[in-house]
């Protein structure tokens, strides 16, 4: 009864969103369009996106360029890019804990699996329970909508450095996001990274 009331109390969640789509795999044909608002079902949660961003992984996606599967099931090649973002759970689907009703989380993109228009690039979003994470108090929505591909990325790097025990790094992207965290790191945990950039003023970058 408590999440009940929580949920009545909360802004009501409108029939129609608006949504990035791409509805071919090629990527010539991105459009702002109106569609229903996913329902969560089960395991599932509905997010109010706060804010998403742009990378370079997500222009690359919209563009079909990134790599990954560019149809949904049944042949279907509709999607909604964004790949990560943060927002509001707003719903909950059955089976899942209501206690995250209202909760501020940073977000993965459902893109991948293309299950649901699950993409950051929407008004609403539905979410697997293992595609959020809580924000701690004091997280701005603006700054933990990066929480995701490139810090999971540099994690995943880092851990093939220490797999492979190798005694130094060479990065081709060093003026990227991605690079200068990576550099960051590097830098912290004590391992030497050659860092190689396309032009002469990223040098100090």
């Amino acid at each position: 009864k408590k999440y009940q009331n929580l949920q009545k109390k909360m802004e009501a969640v409108p029939e129609k969103m608006k949504a990035v789509i791409r509805d071919d795999p090629e990527g010539k044909n991105i459009r702002v369009e109106e569609i229903p608002v996913p329902v969560p079902t089960e395991g599932q949660v509905l997010v109010k996106v706060m804010a998403t961003p742009c990378n370079p992984s997500d222009s690359f996606f919209a563009r079909g360029l990134y790599g990954l599967p560019q149809y949904r099931p049944k042949g279907d090649s509709t999607v909604s890019p964004g790949l990560e973002g943060s927002g509001i759970v707003v719903k909950v689907g059955p089976g899942v804990d209501q206690s995250l009703l209202g909760k501020r989380v940073s977000i993965v993109g459902e893109t991948y699996y293309f299950k649901d228009f699950g993409g950051c690039w929407a008004q609403y979003s539905i979410k697997g329970i293992h595609d959020i994470a809580v924000l701690p108090e004091g997280l701005s929505f603006e700054h933990a909508c990066y929480a995701n591909v490139n810090p999971m990325s540099i994690m995943k790097m880092y851990r093939i450095i220490q797999k492979g025990e190798h005694k130094a790094v060479i990065h081709s992207a060093s003026s990227s996001s991605l690079g200068k965290s990576l550099f960051r790191l590097c830098k912290k945990k004590g391992i030497p990274i050659i860092n190689m950039v396309r032009s002469d003023e990223h040098v100090e970058a």
